[in-house]
């Protein structure tokens, strides 16, 4: 089975310190979108997000729509962790999507195929 793992992607960061950063938060959202398609196009079965996909609760209903768009394109099974940024607000509309799957305060193990995560 293969599966891609990656953290702290932080959409909707305010990205302070360059010249535009709203382009720079698009980016980060295209960026999430390549990583979808990598997976649908090398047949991985499982992305693994460690922590801190999301910046704030300032992360814009649009901004959570498109990572929705991206998921549900997606063949993957995505998995989540909240991590110590974001908030609660983003993440409850996320938790909508059924190929995705959050890890809680506790232990939650998930099996897809004969693989727990």
């Amino acid at each position: 089975m293969k599966l891609i793992h990656t953290a702290d992607i932080h959409l909707d960061s305010p990205i302070c310190g360059v010249a535009n950063p709203t382009e720079r938060r698009l980016e980060l959202l295209g960026a999430l979108n390549n990583l979808a398609e990598y997976a649908k196009n090398n047949k991985a079965e499982a992305i693994i997000v460690a922590g801190d996909l999301f910046d704030g609760n300032n992360t814009s209903e649009q901004t959570v729509k498109s990572f929705a768009e991206i998921v549900r394109n997606s063949r993957a099974t995505w998995f989540v962790l909240r991590g110590n940024h974001g908030g609660s607000a983003p993440y409850s509309y996320a938790e909508k999507i059924p190929n995705v799957k959050f890890f809680g305060n506790g232990w939650t193990p998930y099996s897809l195929g004969n693989v727990t995560v």
